[in-house]
């Protein structure tokens, strides 16, 4: 018997060569990183207005529950929506809520900053899955383990990234609130890029689609969780 060719590899060149995949790829890429200035501008502005370990503790309870509660839904939402749709509404509410923390900081408003913490993370929740539903409309089904394995990469190369710019932000202008504004501007920037992608690959096939809303949200939420 004889063996069959294996198939070619698919590799990164491959993937950043499909026009698509490459604009879904640094817009993850540059929100990533809006996200990891975030997060560590929230810790450094909450430490710098309160002092407290408790404060601290309650600012990471509120951003760490939306991606495994809303998350949920938030995947079986993507799964019958339009995914482009998604991300954009997503990175333009984030650099709104971002850019309000400005305000927020120089007030001194820290209530105010929780809800806008909150409210962040909520919102971005949404990004991350309308991606992953997006990948497989613009890339071969040999190229998907490649994708998922660079998303995954650069999702925390750029997590570090953005601390570092953070860091160097708040260390220059001796206070967090600057930063908000260049975090502001990547998500901006990401919305952008994910504009350009083709509407045809952000909208779900028609028959799946269907029968994912035929399970109702919380039907395909349970499925989630039960995978």
């Amino acid at each position: 018997m004889t063996d069959l060719p294996a198939a070619p590899a698919f590799g990164v060149r491959d993937l950043l060569r499909i026009p698509d995949f490459r604009r879904l790829y640094l817009a993850q890429a540059i929100s990533d990183v809006g996200d990891g200035m975030t997060f560590l501008a929230l810790f450094l502005l909450v430490l710098d207005l309160t002092d407290s370990t408790a404060a601290l503790a309650l600012l990471s309870i509120l951003v760490a529950l939306p991606p495994v509660t809303i998350g949920l839904f938030a995947g079986a939402f993507a799964d019958r929506s339009d995914r482009r749709r998604i991300m954009v509404v997503s990175d333009t509410l984030r650099a709104m809520v971002v850019l309000g923390l400005v305000p927020a900081a120089l007030a001194g408003a820290v209530p105010l900053i929780f809800v806008l913490a909150a409210t962040q993370a909520v919102i971005g929740t949404f990004f991350a899955p309308a991606r992953t539903a997006l990948v497989p409309r613009v890339v071969p089904v040999e190229g998907l383990l490649a994708a998922n394995s660079l998303g995954q990469m650069t999702r925390m190369v750029a997590g570090v990234i953005g601390a570092g710019v953070t860091g160097v932000i708040a260390g220059v202008a001796g206070t967090a609130w600057p930063v908000f504004v260049v975090d502001g501007a990547t998500f901006l920037v990401s919305a952008v890029i994910v504009l350009r992608v083709s509407r045809e690959a952000g909208l779900p096939e028609v028959a799946s689609a269907a029968s994912i809303r035929a399970r109702a949200m919380g039907g395909a939420a349970l499925e989630g969780l039960r995978l």
